[in-house]
């Protein structure tokens, strides 16, 4: 009599398609972009050339999408805009103008909803140095967002008599920031679905396994997560007297923290759960029969990892762990003092995961 571990179905194509699904919903399509005009002179100097070069870093950088349009010399920058007539209207025009013997930037936004135009101007100074100009840059974007706030502010006022605001979900996004800083990790509610390798260096070898992962979160960055690993197929486990097919699942409760804001952020986890093996077996004699048979043990966890922010709620993931089972699943392969007993597994074990996270 042969004891091993089953011949389960190939993995399903199931895990895939939720996967992509997931992929596709938590990154959200846009279907209006963050329009913004940066307008400079025709022939500009060294000093309004390197303003303008780093005025549109800093705009690419913030994800809008940047129209160059070229001011005519002696003309009044605002009636070129006004007369270029550009469509769709952007949400916002950044002008680099001339004030005497120095360069300024002249920020104009609209709000499409009130159709009012803001006019703000940064003014460089005398002075022109390379740290001089990343400043006023970096000033000049951060005084779009906030000039954005305050017409988002006023559109929403405007809303409640029955009109939707029309302001880009990127705009909205990217004004947000400037207001409540970016959220944890798992903070509030989020689902992942993963690939995940399971694998034991002194018994079972790497099977292949769909993850799932639900958590809900707190601002602090702790959050309580509910795993589920499996079915884990691909380990088959040879000996003189037959072959084992093997079947892995576990699930587990998990506490994990990740306290950084940051769009790259490092995560640890600790759990307990349990652990589920199953085997099927094959004899090299036909004259043999397979047997089948299983296992439950409980386990503790233990995670590092690391999550990288996709926009949109979404955020991809890798996360390393590390289990041990009580008591040890061992796989016999054959019967009586001859047996080839392979094990055990969960002493420790390890799975390796890489996924999609979206928050809902």
């Amino acid at each position: 009599m042969t004891k091993t571990a089953a011949r389960g179905p190939k993995p399903r194509r199931a895990a895939a398609v939720a996967f992509l699904t997931l992929a596709l919903s938590g990154t959200e399509a846009r279907s209006e972009s963050a329009r913004v005009i940066l307008a400079a002179p025709a022939a500009p100097d060294e000093v309004v050339a390197e303003v303008a070069t780093r005025v549109r870093a800093e705009l690419v950088a913030a994800a809008f999408e940047v129209v160059l349009v070229t001011l005519a010399p002696g003309a009044n920058p605002r009636e070129q805009l006004e007369a270029s007539s550009l469509e769709p209207r952007p949400i916002a025009t950044l002008a680099i103008v001339r004030l005497d013997d120095r360069p300024a930037v002249d920020i104009w936004v609209y709000d499409r909803l009130t159709d009012k135009t803001l006019v703000k101007r940064l003014d460089l100074g005398k002075r022109a140095d390379a740290e001089l100009t990343s400043a006023l840059a970096i000033h000049a974007v951060e005084l779009l967002r906030a000039s954005l706030l305050e017409t988002r502010t006023r559109s929403q006022a405007v809303a409640g008599a029955g009109k939707p605001p029309p302001i880009p979900r990127e705009v909205g996004d990217w004004v947000a920031h400037a207001v409540e800083p970016p959220r944890t990790f798992f903070e509030g509610g989020t689902l992942a679905i993963a690939g995940a390798l399971l694998h034991s260096f002194a018994g079972i070898g790497p099977a292949f396994a769909p993850a799932v992962r639900i958590a809900i979160g707190a601002p602090s960055g702790l959050a309580g997560r509910v795993s589920v690993v499996g079915p884990a197929f691909g380990a088959r486990l040879r000996a003189p007297k037959g072959t084992a097919f093997v079947r892995q699942e576990l699930a587990m409760l998990e506490v994990v923290y990740a306290p950084s804001r940051a769009w790259l952020a490092p995560l640890a986890s600790i759990g307990a759960g349990g652990y589920h093996l199953y085997t099927s077996g094959e004899p090299s004699d036909p004259r043999n029969h397979g047997f089948d048979d299983h296992v439950w043990a409980a386990l503790v966890d233990a995670g590092i990892g690391l999550a990288a922010r996709l926009g949109g709620g979404a955020a991809i993931s890798i996360d390393l762990h590390a289990f041990v089972t009580e008591p040890a699943a061992k796989v016999a392969i054959g019967d009586g003092a001859e047996d080839a007993r392979i094990g055990p597994t969960g002493r420790p074990s390890f799975v390796a995961s890489f996924g999609l996270q979206s928050s809902f």
